[in-house]
């Protein structure tokens, strides 16, 4: 009886744990009224294809799905048919999609996934995106390893966020939409531009696939980390804020874009908020800077630093197009490496934040010259300004050919821009500047002033590019015959500042200078602008074009000696010698590929077709300046 009545217990006692067990397990229905939301990289056009997949409790797909299509803004609506099994569903869209960088519809389709839990069953808003789609693998990843769905969000999306340098913001991505103007919007403009700059589709969906494969386990590569370091750099802001405006006009909307570039780091200097880029010259009205020599020498310095700028990025430009940077450290800059295969664009970030720093500059040169002043020392900061002005332009038109030549100001508007000028007229105008300016220079460089025979340089140069020889050597032979200048016996002390081989040098500043520029072109502490080394190799390529070998020698042997080489004499391809001396003495100085035109040798060592002795003009500049043309081929 005993035993009878203690299997009846257990019995009874397991049917009750059978019992509670199985309405453990029985799933909470959710009626959810309606499902909406935005799909936006930029937004999705109209067609693109959403689907809802039910989940369960564990983010595990059950096998039903709801479907709908994006209208012209990339919004959708969706009413599932019964009550769902759990609060939590996954989000998938494929479409083609508004591209914020071009300003046009995507060649390819591109898929953007969410998860979300829906707490409104009334009316639930899931904007998909970027943010989505990236935090998406971590959060189920998270969850899977019991931690709770909230929880798992939220360390996802600070790891997110992380990996692009923010770390004092919060957000919910499916929330977030890029019409919002907020600092949602803001960090999802600024991510997804990050992640697209000049990316063709296929590369952009490559990109945010290995980052989000990265976030799976919250832990970003070191190569990722480089690869977003990278794209951070040469965004053109204001283009993508028009971009995105002109899109929603078009579709009868207005909306105001923030400034997302505070959470770029644009210098790559690893922190956000420091925009480099293009913001537009200041409008200066001269009588209220110009009243003191202490306010001019504070504006000539200003454009000293100017010049900086377009400096290093010509000369970071230059050197991947010479093929002249180290091909092996171009691995972490994904961009760079299509102006290495000589694939540029009219686009391109790089091409266009060189045209726009080169015209930054014109522009504060051009008021200091178009000023007046009743003070005599007023003209030397006015020589000086020509000066530099001469130097940007020789540099532009041997890069693009024929450019606008803008030497006036009036209120920040450039009346006279508003056509191209032919580079030999270019060549000549700069030719007369330095001309005019020489005599009133100083006798040596510094700090921000320039030389006489900085000035007799550049003219050598543009007198080379015009190949008048007879006129470049007489220039240079002004400059060997002042006694002022040699070579450096230790090619490392050429950059440590005041060397007796520069004519003229800037300092290399961390604030004004971009990553890649720092890692693959900065050879010391300043940059050279000009020195005495170009000098005897610009004699040597003038006294070979007179047919003077044993001059051109004598010049050459100088350079070949101090760098280690065996002199060489007549017997030898002297073209040949001088051309390998450019690229190993002066390479990443931006200066030999216009050598290698000088010599009609860019096309072969380099591999490129004609068209591409020069670059694209920045498409965005043919927009604002409708009478100038572009360079052909591209």
């Amino acid at each position: 009886m005993k035993k009878y009545l203690l299997t009846s217990i257990l019995f009874f006692s397991l049917l009750l744990l059978m019992s509670c067990s199985s309405e453990e397990k029985e799933p909470v229905t959710v009626k959810v009224g309606n499902i909406k939301g935005l799909v936006e990289k930029g937004p999705f056009v109209s067609g693109a294809s959403v689907s809802v997949y039910e989940l369960d409790e564990k983010l595990k797909a059950t096998g039903r799905v709801f479907e709908t299509k994006t209208n012209d803004e990339g919004a959708f609506s969706i009413n599932p048919s019964t009550a769902l099994v759990s609060k939590y569903v996954k989000l998938s869209v494929n479409g083609f999609y508004f591209n914020e960088y071009t300003g046009k519809l995507s060649d390819a389709p591109v898929s953007l996934e969410a998860i979300t839990s829906i707490e409104d069953v009334n009316s639930a808003n899931v904007n998909v995106n970027i943010l989505t789609h990236l935090e998406m693998p971590r959060v189920v990843n998270l969850v899977s390893d019991r931690t709770s769905f909230q929880a798992a969000k939220q360390q996802a999306q600070a790891e997110l966020l992380k990996a692009f340098l923010i770390t004092d913001k919060t957000l919910t991505p499916e929330t977030a939409s890029i019409t919002g103007n907020n600092t949602s919007a803001n960090i999802l403009i600024a991510i997804s531009s990050i992640l697209l700059n000049e990316r063709s589709d296929a590369a952009f969906t490559e990109f945010m696939s290995k980052l989000r494969n990265d976030l799976t386990d919250g832990q970003v590569s070191e190569e990722t980390k480089k690869a977003i370091a990278s794209s951070s750099l040469g965004l053109s802001y204001s283009r993508i804020k028009e971009n995105i405006k002109k899109r929603y006009e078009e579709l009868g909307k207005t909306v105001e874009v923030g400034n997302f570039e505070l959470f770029i780091d644009g210098d790559g200097d690893g922190q956000i908020g420091d925009s480099y880029e293009e913001d537009v010259p200041n409008i200066f009205e001269p009588e209220d800077i110009f009243n003191s020599e202490e306010n001019v020498k504070n504006f000539c310095a200003s454009l000293a630093i100017d010049e900086y700028k377009f400096l290093q990025n010509q000369n970071l430009v230059e050197g991947l197009y010479a093929n002249t940077v180290n091909a092996e450290k171009l691995n972490r800059y994904y961009d760079l490496k299509q102006i290495y295969d000589h694939n540029l664009t009219a686009n391109m970030p790089m091409i266009y934040d060189l045209w726009s720093s080169a015209y930054r500059s014109v522009t504060r040169a051009n008021v200091l010259t178009s000023a007046e002043s009743k003070h005599d020392w007023f003209k030397k900061y006015q020589y000086l300004a020509k000066a530099y002005r001469a130097y940007l332009y020789l540099g532009m038109t041997d890069m693009w050919g024929n450019i606008p030549l803008v030497t006036g100001y009036n209120s920040g508007v450039w009346q006279d821009a508003i056509s191209s000028t032919s580079k030999n007229e270019i060549l000549e105008f700069v030719i007369s500047e330095l001309e005019s300016v020489y005599a009133h220079l100083p006798e040596s460089s510094s700090g921000f002033e320039c030389s006489k025979y900085f000035a007799k340089a550049i003219q050598a140069r543009a007198y080379l590019n015009k190949k008048n020889y007879s006129k470049a050597l007489e220039c240079l032979n002004i400059i060997v015959n002042s006694g002022k200048y040699s070579l450096e016996s230790n090619v490392n002390a050429i950059y440590a500042g005041g060397s007796k081989e520069m004519i003229f040098e800037l300092p290399n500043a961390d604030d004004y200078s971009s990553l890649p520029y720092r890692e693959l072109i900065q050879k010391g502490n300043n940059l050279a602008v000009c020195r005495y080394a170009e000098v005897l190799l610009m004699a040597a390529e003038a006294n070979i074009g007179l047919g003077n070998t044993n001059q051109a020698l004598k010049y050459l042997n100088q350079v070949r000696k101090r760098n280690g080489g065996d002199q060489i004499d007549g017997s030898s391809n002297v073209q040949s010698a001088l051309q390998n001396e450019w690229k190993k003495d002066l390479g990443n100085e931006g200066l030999y590929f216009s050598v290698l035109k000088r010599m009609d040798k860019a096309k072969e060592i380099l591999n490129i077709e004609d068209y591409k002795l020069l670059f694209p003009i920045p498409q965005r500049e043919l927009d604002m300046i409708p009478n100038m043309k572009q360079n052909p081929g591209y």
